[in-house]
Parts: structure tokens; sequence; C-alpha cells
């Protein structure tokens, strides 16, 4: 058990002055849990996040062609093609941005997939698939469709790779995205944007350390070991460390 540590100061304004003071062993040790609190905290949460492959899939945005007023709108047409050679009139044209992020322990290499595409149900007649863009560019996504499924793999997608596609759909996509096949192995395909959930383990991450360290304070408080005022400080030092660091480790992607 921690005794009473002494402390010696020197002042010299005027010479050589000596003085000692004693503070409480286990108010030291419940500032220290301030500190190590967060960071032991960041850290387990980091190491949980990071123990299986997750493949995140969203749809962030998505773009009406034809906005204009209904009175105007019936003499405006979008086509896909040339009309002259067989194109498709669409008669409720949108583009929806999907974007594919893979993160955990490893890559999502072609075996994963079992030989069959991860098939995304968008909701709405897909046209045509855009040009995907990548961060970084290689490996490049494969990517296809059928009826109003979006088509990804088989192909290597790295860790932390960043992937935006552009769908033209005929028809209003349904969001949230729901994946119809369990075609990737060992890797869970979870709905919302990294950002998403990079914000949403902060959140937890902070509200873990937090109650930690007032259930440390409390402790320590009732046991008569540190004062309110000391109590406190521990809780909110604790909640500072751990949005600082949480905002360090979790850090958000721009948008490709």
């Amino acid at each position: 058990m921690p005794g009473n540590i002494r402390y010696r100061v020197f002042y010299s304004p005027m010479g050589l002055v000596e003085e000692s003071y004693s503070v409480n062993g286990w108010g030291f040790v419940g500032f220290v849990a301030a500190i190590v609190i967060p960071a032991g905290g960041v850290w387990l949460s980091d190491w949980l996040s990071r123990r299986r492959t997750r493949l995140f899939c969203a749809m962030p945005r998505m773009t009406s062609l034809l906005t204009t007023a209904g009175d105007v709108r019936e003499y405006l047409q979008v086509w896909h093609g040339d009309p002259q050679a067989g194109g498709r009139r669409l008669s409720d044209p949108h583009i929806a941005q999907i974007a594919i992020t893979c993160d955990g322990r490893s890559d999502i290499s072609s075996h994963d997939f079992q030989e069959q595409p991860l098939a995304l149900d968008l909701g709405a007649p897909i046209v045509a698939v855009l040009q995907p863009r990548g961060r970084p560019v290689r490996p490049q996504l494969a990517v296809g469709h059928q009826g109003a499924e979006l088509m990804i793999g088989p192909c290597l997608i790295s860790r932390r790779q960043d992937f935006s596609v552009p769908v033209l759909l005929d028809g209003v996509p349904v969001a949230p995205l729901d994946p119809l096949k369990e075609g990737i192995a060992n890797v869970d395909v979870v709905g919302g944007t990294w950002n998403e959930r990079v914000m949403n383990r902060r959140v937890k991450t902070i509200v873990f350390c937090t109650l930690v360290a007032a259930v440390v304070a409390l402790s320590l408080r009732l046991t008569d070991v540190i004062h309110t005022n000391q109590a406190w400080t521990i809780v909110i030092v604790t909640l500072f460390l751990s949005q600082f660091i949480s905002s360090r480790v979790f850090r958000q992607r721009p948008p490709l």
C-alpha cells in the first residue's frame, strides 16, 4: 500500500532554502490512473476493432438527374446511349455513390470470395457502373451488375483501401445497403461508411474511459483517500485525454 511520498523543493531568492511536504500515495495513483485509463482504453478499442477484417459498404450520396418541376420535367428526356442505336430512355435516373472500405487485420484476397461475388441490392435497376476510384489506386476493384444487384469481386482488396463506385440507376436506390450473399470468408460485411464507424468508435471509447475513471475516483473518494476536487480532476483529465488520444488513433478519411 503506498504511503506518504515526500518531495523536497529548493528555492533560492535570498539564499538556499529547503522545504518539504507530503502527499497521499493513493492520490498520486489516482492521477496516474487518469493517464493510464485513456491510453489503455484506446489501445483496447483499437485492438478489438482489428481482430477481424471488415468490409464497410454504404451509399453516402445519391443524386437525381431530373430535379426540375413536374410541369417541365415531362419535356425532359435522359438517355443512356444513342437513341438512334438502341439506347435506353431513363424514366427516373439517379446516380448513387457506393463507398467501400476494407479495414482490419489483413487484406481480402480473391480466394476469400469463394468463387462468387459479393452482391449488394441497391433497390433499383442498375443501368451502368461508372469508373470506380480507389485510394490507393491499385489494386483495382472488380465490379459488375445484374438487375438491381451490384457485384463486388472476386478480387484483391487491400487493408485500409477505399473505393468510390458511381452507379447509374433507373429509379430511386434504397439505403442502407443489404448484402445478399455471404460470399467472403472470414470477413464481416457491415453497413455504414468508415467515417461513421470512426465517430461511433470514438464515442464508445470516450464513454468507456470516463466511466472507468469515475469508478476509480469514486472509490478513492469514498475511502477518504482523495478530496472531492481531486476526484473530479481525475474524471475531467481522463475525459479530455481520451478525446485527444482517440482523435489521433481513430482518424477520419476524406471522401473520394
